[in-house]
């Protein structure tokens, strides 16, 4: 065999192995079937899904314009229902937060980092207008990450405190900062920890309920920090990769099957697809596929709710370089890599964002709705009884409700009816799945 067959028949080898061996060759390409681009956008480098508190099919699609200065609010179907201008110039990534405590009553806040002020803006939303309306005071600095790029948010349940997270373009610090009510419907902010990744980092995601934060440096790991005390701890961060990820790693989310479990999906800007990890250690690779029309992308955002006839097992959402937001529906990308679909998440329902201590009336009588029960064999525990009668009405979601967002280790008698010492959301869906059953 001459000399030119035999580097012939190698490069041949080779190149089937690169095929069969790289993982980013073996993805299954997905068709979107709605775009949310209004027509003054010009890019759109980031979005988030806003869930409505009662009518999920009225929940949103919220887009940063970082090139004209505008965030987008749009309507499932991709119609334009307000276009913000009051964003300081540049808004870069977007991040939605549920229950903040504002001056009392909880709302609903969606903030981002204004790249061309080195500030952080935030806004309330309405969910009767669905539209936004600016509360920060106007000087929460993200100093020194100055040339702020990347941005996120965290709620830590254990220390009840909200944070944002910004990093610096071209790489250096990741700025953690703790938000307040300042008073007069105006939202503060106080730097409370700063560290240094070698590379830039934009994407973040906040992995409320285990106490996470995940962290996408664009050269390529993907960086999970401790932050369950509230302050994080990037000394004992865990990197993710696999040898799956391709730079720049632009675009992080979080898909929920439950309040702990579930998937952690990534772009991969420089391959224009997507990767799936499991949330859980040791966040096992699932699968990798692409979005037919997406490229250069950079922000991602991802809902398990059912979101009404368009979306009723949920929604993927991908940024694409041309500035328009493309919309898969959650089940064609699941089904083909068996994984769970679970539409009964709820962000204001778990333990990840409950309402401001101390601001709960008391109430002596259960809504009008919510009277009578079916009593159940005497003697026996029902989950969701608070008063010990046996039966799950609505005088036990009276007790749950007086006692929502308080430590106790009275247990289901004052409406901890999971035991964990804390009364919360989770115990609203014990007794809810048990009410009148």
């Amino acid at each position: 065999m001459t000399r030119k067959y035999i580097i012939y028949l190698i490069l041949i080898v080779g190149s089937l192995f690169h095929v069969f061996a790289s993982p980013s060759l073996a993805q299954t390409s997905f068709s979107p079937s709605k775009t949310y681009k209004d027509s003054t956008a010009s890019n759109q480098d980031d979005m988030a899904i806003w869930i409505h508190p009662t009518d999920k099919s009225k929940s949103a699609v919220i887009g940063s314009d970082k090139s004209n200065g505008k965030v987008y609010v749009y309507d499932l179907s991709g119609s334009t229902v307000q276009t913000v201008t009051d964003t300081g110039g540049q808004p870069g990534n977007i991040d939605i937060r549920y229950n903040f405590p504002l001056s009392g009553q909880p709302v609903d806040i969606v903030a981002f980092n204004d790249r061309s002020g080195d500030i952080i803006r935030i806004f309330k939303i309405d969910p009767n207008s669905r539209t936004l309306t600016r509360v920060d005071n106007g000087s929460i600095a993200t100093s020194p990450a100055s040339a702020n790029y990347g941005f996120g948010l965290y709620y830590n349940k254990g220390s009840q405190k909200f944070y944002a997270f910004t990093t610096k373009d071209g790489g250096g610090p990741i700025v953690q900062i703790e938000l307040k009510d300042a008073g007069g419907g105006k939202v503060s902010g106080t730097i409370v920890k700063n560290w240094n990744y070698s590379s830039q980092t934009e994407g973040i995601v906040g992995d409320d309920e285990n106490g996470f934060v995940f962290f996408a440096e664009e050269g390529k790991p993907i960086h999970k920090v401790n932050c369950q005390t509230g302050i994080c701890d990037p000394n004992s961060s865990v990197t993710i990769d696999g040898g799956f990820l391709n730079a720049d790693v632009e675009g992080i989310t979080l898909y929920r099957t439950s309040d702990n479990k579930g998937y952690l999906l990534s772009s991969s800007q420089g391959a224009s697809e997507f990767e799936i990890y499991d949330r859980l250690p040791p966040h096992a690779h699932k699968g990798v596929f692409k979005i037919s029309g997406a490229s250069s992308t950079d922000g991602i955002d991802v809902s398990s709710v059912n979101l009404g006839s368009l979306f009723p097992q949920g929604l993927f959402l991908v940024h694409s370089g041309g500035s328009a937001v493309l919309g898969t529906p959650w089940q064609t990308i699941a089904n083909s890599f068996g994984l769970t679909i679970n539409t009964s998440w709820d962000p204001r329902g778990n333990s990840g964002s409950p309402p401001p201590t101390g601001t709960q009336p008391t109430i002596t009588s259960p809504p009008p709705s919510l009277t009578g029960g079916n009593p159940i064999p005497s003697g026996t525990e029902k989950p969701g009884d608070a008063d010990g009668d046996y039966k799950v009405d609505g005088l036990d979601y009276v007790i749950w409700m007086n006692n929502y967002n308080r430590s106790t280790l009275a247990g289901p008698s004052l409406g901890d009816f999971n035991r964990n010492n804390f009364v919360d959301g989770l115990d609203y869906v014990i007794w809810l799945n048990n009410y009148n059953k």
